[in-house]
């Protein structure tokens, strides 16, 4: 039997890497434990945790939860040496996150991380009153804090990330702090942050590009690492391509931006479905505000039709570009996904390799003005190069669904920086 004839095939989503690392940095700058349920377990997550233990934090880890016990008082070696592995929002949040303390770091990673680019980290903590020195804007960085709060203006044109530090970091000033940010992308990343900063008891206000960041107090909390957009999205496509697919377990008052699969999915023409599973509303209160969060966890249905051709702005979700660009090769007539030109500054030269990648299955694309176009067509069989990036890895197993010959994908194993298990959720679809 084939993907195609078989009933639905049903896929839980793994949970959030990005809500993970969030709550374990606010975790480790909190008065008190948290306590964090369905916990991810990516390779970004754990390099996280241990990055933290190493800074002093105790950390027990169950399969269904972890438990963040943080120091009451921080005291480090007069120069620590810090390594973020492969990951480039840890990097980022923890280098701004260790710049708030009157200490002496090495910030390092490993593999693609030391071949990214670190934009303005650099020029804005010195702005700030830090020493850093870096490997002409590569690491390893030299940074020795602390910082004092000020007011800034910040690029946030080619990544997100260390704004996101930059919120975490700077409500832990004694006093506070004014960011003004132009060009901002991936702005439901900065929602999230915000999200989760306000539920540890951080005090942000944001409006008309303009952040107030006033000194807060962290408080542990519990929380409920809800399914992954990003991921889930491999799965709900493989559905409208190639079969049927459910995918549970996915929150649909989520902040993540890559929520925005399902308008997608939808402007393509599948047939898609959705089954409530449940919600609950949270209550957190911080000083004279109240927060309410609605958490509605749905089964998400979608099944193969005829599909027609689509154009999405990838400005905020850089991350489902490699799939979409797969769906595009499967779709009648020219898709068009626009600003793409940055997703080169992830792990991998990300669109370089999307253009050759497609290219030798045969499916005709090109770049114009900062998007994507890509035509339709019947994929042939051949190497799916990686880059060692997870993204295009999973990619490269949406392709081979539909590929007429075999498709290799040179690096399996690099999927496990963000979903460990992807290979045994995919074998579902085609054993």
């Amino acid at each position: 039997m084939t993907f195609d004839e078989k009933e639905y095939i049903t896929i839980t989503a793994n949970s959030s890497k990005s809500i993970m690392q969030r709550t374990i940095a606010l975790a480790f700058l909190s008065d008190s434990s948290s306590k964090i349920f369905n916990p991810d377990f990516s390779e970004d997550s754990q390099n996280a945790l241990m990055l933290i233990e190493n800074l002093g934090c105790k950390v027990n880890k169950s399969i269904e939860s972890i438990e963040i016990i943080p120091k009451t008082e921080f005291s480090f070696p007069e120069l620590l040496n810090v390594n973020c592995g492969e990951s480039g929002l840890l990097m980022r949040m923890f280098t701004a996150i260790l710049s708030i303390f009157p200490n002496s770091f090495i910030i390092d990673g490993s593999g693609t991380l030391k071949n990214r680019i670190l934009f303005d980290i650099e020029d804005i903590l010195k702005k700030l009153g830090a020493k850093v020195k870096s490997n002409n804007y590569l690491l390893p960085l030299e940074l020795h804090g602390p910082i004092k709060s000020g007011n800034i203006k910040l690029d946030a044109s080619k990544t997100s990330q260390f704004l996101s530090g930059l919120i975490i970091a700077l409500p832990k000033l004694s006093e506070s702090s004014t960011i003004h940010i132009k060009n901002l992308v991936s702005k439901p990343y900065i929602d999230l942050t915000i999200d989760s900063v306000r539920k540890f008891g951080g005090k942000i206000d944001f409006e008309n590009d303009v952040m107030k960041l006033y000194p807060s107090v962290y408080k542990g909390q519990e929380v409920i690492i809800e399914g992954d957009w990003s991921n889930a999205a491999v799965f709900l496509i493989a559905g409208a391509i190639a079969g049927e697919v459910n995918v549970t377990g996915l929150n649909i008052y989520s902040l993540q931006g890559d929520k925005k699969i399902l308008e997608v999915i939808e402007q393509v023409g599948a047939k898609i479905q959705y089954n409530s599973e449940g919600s609950v509303e949270s209550k957190t209160e911080h000083s004279q505000t109240t927060f309410f969060q609605k958490r509605e966890l749905v089964a998400v249905k979608v099944k193969k039709h005829e599909l027609k051709a689509f154009d999405f702005d990838a400005k905020d979700t850089p991350d489902l570009v490699p799939y979409l660009s797969v769906l595009a090769a499967n779709c009648d007539g020219k898709s068009a996904i626009h600003n793409v030109s940055r997703i080169n500054f992830k792990e991998s030269k990300r669109l370089e390799l999307i253009i050759k990648n497609l290219s030798q299955l045969k499916i005709k694309c090109s770049i114009i003005n900062d998007t994507l176009e890509i035509w339709g067509g019947e994929l042939q069989g051949g190497i799916f190069e990686t880059g060692n990036d997870h993204r295009l890895a999973m990619a490269g197993a949406l392709a081979s669904l539909t590929s007429d010959e075999k498709i290799v994908i040179d690096d399996t194993d690099c999927v496990k920086k963000s979903y460990p298990n992807f290979w045994e959720e995919f074998s579902k679809l085609i054993d």
